[in-house]
């Protein structure tokens, strides 16, 4: 198994302040869905790579 696996999940983001609802697993109710926008409606895709880590994101050191 390769330790170089990159995943293509969608990434959002929230504004400052706003407030994260989960659904009851602990999961992000998909904000472009039907229903699930209603869960976060500040929640915007986040496209492009991204200027710093964010939140829970490891960084590497490794050279």
């Amino acid at each position: 198994m390769s330790a170089n696996i990159h995943h293509r999940w969608q990434r959002y983001w929230l504004p400052m302040g706003a407030t994260l609802n989960l659904d009851a697993d602990g999961f992000l109710p998909d904000p472009e869905c039907r229903f699930g926008r209603h869960y976060n409606p500040g929640a915007r895709q986040r496209r492009g790579a991204p200027q710093s880590p964010a939140v829970g994101q490891a960084t590497s050191s490794a050279r």
